[in-house]
């Protein structure tokens, strides 16, 4: 699918929420094609252990960047999101807090809110704040899709 999507020109940013050798029955060398084809490379903390054991939050990620060359976004739940770019250093973008309900569609949500940015032109970080923004809402109420934003605040815009 990945392949396909690329030769017609499209962008992928894959979502890693899933460790695709433990959970997912991947091998390491499926993988490594997968994110070959990646623009953006975006795991929870937690995605990528089996193939990088032990490796920390900037350590992953500087890892990530050196091999892939593509921007990487890693979610850490309430530790908000760590992000960087071939070259340059590694970002926090703190997590906003909120009386927090139920934790179920956070990463989806956050997904949402930072394609939304890249397909509007944002540059990466104001992307990654709306994404985490949006993270946040949908954790206040239960379930994946009752906190789903259905409109972008105007401070975002």
């Amino acid at each position: 699918f990945c392949r396909h999507a690329k030769a017609t020109g499209a962008r992928i940013l894959l979502d890693i929420d899933l460790d695709p050798i433990r959970q997912c029955g991947g091998t390491p060398e499926d993988v490594d094609s997968i994110l070959k084809l990646a623009d953006i490379i975006a795991p929870n903390r937690e995605a990528l252990h089996s193939l990088f054991p032990g490796s920390e939050k900037t350590t992953l990620m500087n890892e990530l960047i050196s091999r892939y060359q593509v921007p990487v976004v890693i979610t850490d739940g309430a530790n908000g999101v760590y992000f960087g770019e071939s070259g340059g250093t590694v970002h926090h973008q703190p997590a906003f807090p909120v009386a927090v309900v139920d934790t179920v569609g956070a990463g989806d949500a956050f997904h949402g809110g930072l394609l939304y940015g890249l397909a509007a032109k944002w540059p990466l970080p104001a992307a990654i704040k709306l994404g985490a923004w949006c993270g946040a809402q949908n954790c206040q109420t239960s379930g994946a899709r009752e906190g789903m934003i259905r409109k972008i605040p105007a401070e975002f815009l």
